[in-house]
């Protein structure tokens, strides 16, 4: 029998326990000297057990295809653990679909400047190491071993570990073959990434024809104040706090500061992006998309050019960024909806090199000089690399300026290195630079009845608490959403439309994000359509100041970033079954939320998944007790999932009345209960009570058919509930049947909850329905001896 084990095959094992490695031995879920070792010592046996049963089926191939298999798997691997080191070292995340989405969707040159801007010392050295190590693995002289196989006694063993082996992961295969081999994880990942995109750009392709259909359809937009010119200038990468304008001790923004003073610009204090990425945030930002309907594709929303159009204006696009991406993107796409394009940087450059007061210069060449016209200049702001983003004439601010200032600091025990302090300078000077552009093209429109609008896409954070600059999805900050707003009125606007005036002024405190931007944009100059809300519109009485903030689609921006967040998970990822007082404290500082199975048992809620048979006695009053006490300690109020194991007609109004008076002696706000159940009839009680309720699937993936999407959607008619919920498995079958709810007319993404406590938090928070904002909850899950 040939041999399996060699060295394509340690080379594999090697590979994959590696990037496993550097996960355990990271601060945020390094378990300790003795639990790493163990779990190095399950994952080493589960990738054996996979590779042995791999390379035994190899083996009795013809030769020629055994060894091509294997120098393509290795060769696969090499390049997967070259990225995954990469990303690892730098953002402390594997290769996700999150991730991948945003590279497809990304322009060349910022794909090149991503690469050489962050390969630094700590990535370049960590690959630098596994390229090392690769090597000798197939380069050190190994002694072979001669084996006696007297009897076939060799090849019997192979094939009795090959069937132990085979066993192990047929019994086990989840754990086998997803949950430890990173390198199948990213194959998973990238098999359901293409998958998606594939059927993005088949619909992109017809795209043309959908935006056509809504002149068919007479899709009707009504424009009231009929403003002459409308301006919307799209920033890149620019953090506010690194403005004067926002106070930013060195004088960043003369232009835009003087502006301010002179009364013409009306600057935004607390507004925020929805997405780290370019593409993601504008097709927000420009269509009718956002978290709440975000299950249909940014372009089957109605989008600004368009319904500028319809509104009477005629449209241009004035742009520095390349006119084509890997795949396409929004920005572009909703350009070519303009009557006039325009594009000064060059389209698939490695290199972004041209400036943006080119695009001020070919202004006159294009205009046509319409009654209503409605302008977008899309800049490269104060992209990577910042230092091409400015004219040599703009190098205004040097280190010697941070250190003479004491803005010289990386953190309070820290001071930034010559090299972070040479990429800040840098960013300072982009921003200097981006204020020349920005204070010109509102000089360009001063003198007529004009109204500009100015917003990032993005901020970058440039070594504001960490050695880190520019932006990402996958550790995102607070530095990374805070962007400017801001609004130009010339003088003849200012007098014709006091007004407008205003409203803009009563808002400029308001907190916003800007994936509500069209709204916003819509309703302040008069044009509505059937799309419109007012209650997603800043400069609306009925505005929604309390609607969550969700950056990047899965992080709370005021609960997690915007203040010191104490919880090393993520708000959205729960522990689940947390049914007794030791877990809870274990892990009291690890999550914030957690699920609680519970028995209504003789007036009140037992804490237990199996009922009487394995009660501890332990009541629910107990459970919110200690979280009320962890609010005193922290100021950090806790959410209950509570999976009510045996609500029914019979027992509801007694539980409802319990629960109700348990909380109230516990002080825990009802308004922090998930109450779950596959009794969506009884749940309509709680629901009424003020309760969020949530409808227990029992389908699994074989009979989730039309028959269980059916039943689905008459319990969500039945307005007995808010969500559904569902082991991790369905999450695929469940986006694709797109349930939505009713609300004031406008339809809604039903909120999912789900579960997957074979992962813990981290493993979690690398899978797609982290990022997906529909998914309200995930229950994840730890190692231990809990009941």
């Amino acid at each position: 029998m040939p041999v399996i084990i060699n060295r394509a095959f340690i080379y594999i094992l090697f590979t994959n326990l590696f990037l496993l490695a550097l996960v355990h031995l990271s601060p945020l879920v390094y378990p300790g000297f003795w639990e790493f070792l163990e779990k190095m010592s399950v994952f080493l046996r589960r990738n054996f057990a996979v590779l042995f049963v791999l390379f035994f089926i190899l083996a009795f191939l013809p030769k020629f295809l055994n060894t091509f298999l294997q120098r393509l798997l290795v060769g696969i691997c090499f390049v997967l653990a070259i990225v995954n080191t990469f990303l690892f070292l730098q953002f402390d995340s594997f290769l996700n679909a999150a991730f991948v989405e945003v590279l497809f969707l990304t322009r060349v040159a910022e794909i090149n400047e991503f690469f050489s801007s962050y390969l630094t010392m700590k990535t370049g050295g960590g690959i630098a190491l596994f390229i090392i190590i690769s090597v000798l693995i197939f380069k050190l002289p190994f002694k072979k071993i001669n084996i006696p196989n007297k009897y076939h006694l060799l090849d019997i063993f192979k094939i009795l570990l090959f069937l132990l082996c085979l066993f192990q992961v047929i019994k086990k295969h989840e754990a086998y073959l997803s949950d430890d081999i990173i390198l199948l994880q990213n194959y998973e990942v990238l098999s359901s990434v293409f998958g998606k995109n594939n059927k993005y750009i088949n619909e992109l392709e017809s795209l043309k024809k959908l935006l056509d259909d809504f002149d068919e359809n007479n899709y009707s937009v009504t424009n009231k104040l009929k403003i002459p010119k409308v301006v919307l200038i799209l920033g890149e990468s620019t953090q506010r706090n690194y403005m004067s304008l926002y106070n930013y001790p060195l004088k960043t923004t003369p232009n835009l500061d003087k502006i301010k003073e002179e009364g013409n610009l009306f600057v935004f204090k607390d507004v925020i992006s929805s997405h780290s990425n370019t593409n993601p945030a504008l097709s927000r930002a420009l269509t009718f998309i956002n978290y709440e309907n975000a299950s249909k594709p940014w372009f089957k929303h109605m989008n600004i050019v368009d319904l500028m159009k319809k509104a009477g204006y005629y449209t241009y696009w004035l742009s520095n960024q390349e006119a084509i991406s890997v795949y396409g993107n929004a920005p572009e796409s909703i350009a070519r909806r303009a009557h006039k394009n325009l594009y000064i940087g060059k389209a698939f450059s490695t290199k972004s090199v041209a400036k943006d007061e080119g695009l001020i210069k070919e202004l006159p060449n294009i205009k046509e000089d319409k009654d209503f016209e409605f302008y977008v200049f899309h800049l490269m702001g104060t992209h990577v690399s910042y230092e091409q983003r400015y004219p040599k004439n703009f190098d205004k601010f040097s280190e010697k300026d941070l250190q003479d200032n004491k803005l010289d600091k990386l953190n309070e025990s820290e001071k930034l290195s010559k090299k972070q302090a040479r990429i800040k300078s840098h960013y300072l000077n982009a921003v200097y630079y981006n204020d020349f552009v920005v204070s010109e093209i509102f000089k360009h429109f001063k003198d007529e009845e004009a109204i500009i609008f100015y917003f990032s896409d993005h901020g970058d954070e440039v070594y504001d608490f960490r050695d880190l600059y520019g932006h990402t999805h996958v550790s995102p900050s607070r530095y990374m959403a805070e962007i400017p707003f801001m609004i130009f009125l010339s003088d003849s606007f200012k007098s014709s439309y006091p007004a407008v005036l205003q409203r803009i002024q009563k808002a400029q405190e308001k907190a916003f994000m800007n994936d509500n931007f069209l709204h916003s944009f819509l309703d302040i100059l008069g044009i509505y359509s059937k799309d419109y809300d007012e209650t997603y519109s800043i400069f609306s009485q009925n505005y929604d100041e309390k609607r969550k903030r969700l950056y990047v689609e899965s992080r709370d921006y005021d609960l997690e970033l915007k203040q010191a967040y104490p919880f090393k998970a993520p708000a959205k990822i729960w522990l689940h079954r947390t049914n007794e007082i030791k877990k809870f404290e274990d892990f009291s500082k690890i999550y914030q939320n957690y699920e609680i199975d519970v028995y209504f048992l003789d007036n009140y809620f037992d804490v237990g998944h199996d009922g009487k048979d394995t009660s501890i006695n332990l009541d629910l009053k107990t459970m919110l007790n200690l979280v009320s006490k962890r609010k005193e300690e922290s100021g950090f109020e806790a959410k209950i999932w509570l999976d009510f194991k045996n609500l029914d007609e019979n027992n509801k109004e007694k539980a409802l009345k319990t629960l109700l008076q348990i909380s109230k002696e516990s002080d825990f706000d009802i308004k922090n209960f998930i109450i779950e159940s596959r009794n969506y009839k009884a749940l309509a009680l709680f629901k009424e009570a003020g309760f969020y309720t949530s409808y227990y699937l029992t389908f699994n993936e074989e009979n989730f058919d039309e028959k269980a999407k059916k039943h689905i959607q008459e319990v969500i008619d039945s307005k007995a509930i808010n969500a559904i919920s569902f082991p991790h498995k369905l999450y695929e079958k469940v986006k694709n049947a797109n349930f939505t709810v009713k609300e004031r007319g406008f339809e809604k993404d039903l909120d999912l909850l789900l579960w997957n406590h074979n992962k813990n938090f981290y493993a979690n928070s690398q899978e797609a329905y982290f990022y997906d904002a529909q998914v309200k909850v995930i229950l994840a899950g730890e190692k231990g001896e809990y009941r």
